[in-house]
């Protein structure tokens, strides 16, 4: 599968957050994160808040909702024709 050179060099905003370390993260609708979908890897040498979750090269990344990165939007969810994916 052919991926873009974007993919291996921007981090992409979720959506996915908490209000402090500790607490339960959330979908910005409000809906409870599950461990089953990924892990999230924590950076807990710095000192910096660490509340938001950025994907980079597939993985999910705590940072500080303050650095400036991509967004990865929501959209509906449309049907998929398997045979014009091949």
């Amino acid at each position: 599968m052919h991926q873009s050179y974007s993919e291996f060099f921007y981090s992409y905003w979720t959506g996915l957050s908490r209000n402090g370390s500790g607490k339960t993260w959330l979908w910005m609708d409000g809906a409870p994160y599950s461990f089953e979908l990924f892990e999230i890897i924590i950076d807990t040498s710095l000192l910096r808040s660490r509340d938001c979750v950025t994907i980079l090269n597939g993985k999910a990344f705590s940072k500080d909702c303050r650095e400036l990165s991509h967004c990865a939007c929501e959209r509906t969810a449309g049907r998929v024709d398997p045979e014009k994916l091949r």
